[in-house]
């Protein structure tokens, strides 16, 4: 039988070795056995542990001074949404309970919308659900009243002006927009 010959790189010399097939062969089988050994040893004895190649949890430390930080402002934020959506609606439809037929709520109601807080009244506008207008009412107060006190930006959802008071928010509703 003709032995076949292999080329092969030593990892420490880097110099190429010509292994015939067999000894090839058997330094792999040497390697895997030398390995599958060592590893059972290893788990059974209890020192697979320190030998255990799989990740190891990771341990994170959580600074709770940050997250009450961050959970104060979405809080505050949420306030602010909250009491400028109530106003809003307030002021627009009484909370739905305007019974006038040509209301902008009612019209919105028979369609299976909704409209409370009074949005864009000349296309007739509805909303999906209260959610949906919740929703449109925050992004709102981002982009336009990111640096404005409560009153301006009730002036502003009302006339589109940016004044600091208006009749609209002081409650003046008669005299307003």
């Amino acid at each position: 039988m003709k032995k076949e010959k292999f080329v092969i790189k030593d990892i420490l010399t880097n110099k190429k070795k010509r292994l015939d097939r067999r000894t090839r062969i058997s330094k792999q089988l040497k390697n895997y056995t030398a390995t599958a050994i060592l590893s059972f040893l290893l788990t059974s004895t209890g020192w697979g542990y320190y030998y255990n190649t799989s990740p190891k949890p990771v341990k994170q430390t959580i600074v709770p001074e940050v997250v009450k930080v961050e959970a104060v402002e979405k809080k505050e934020t949420e306030n602010y949404v909250d009491r400028f959506f109530d106003i809003v609606r307030t002021n627009e439809s009484s909370y739905g309970t305007n019974k006038n037929p040509v209301a902008l709520h009612n019209y919105c109601k028979s369609k299976g919308k909704w409209n409370e807080i009074g949005y864009n009244p000349a296309n007739k506008f509805c909303f999906g659900d209260m959610k949906e207008a919740k929703l449109f009412v925050a992004y709102y107060l981002k982009r336009n009243c990111s640096d404005k006190s409560l009153a301006s930006c009730l002036c502003y959802w009302n006339t589109g002006k940016n004044v600091e008071t208006c009749h609209y928010s002081e409650g003046n509703l008669s005299k307003a927009n």
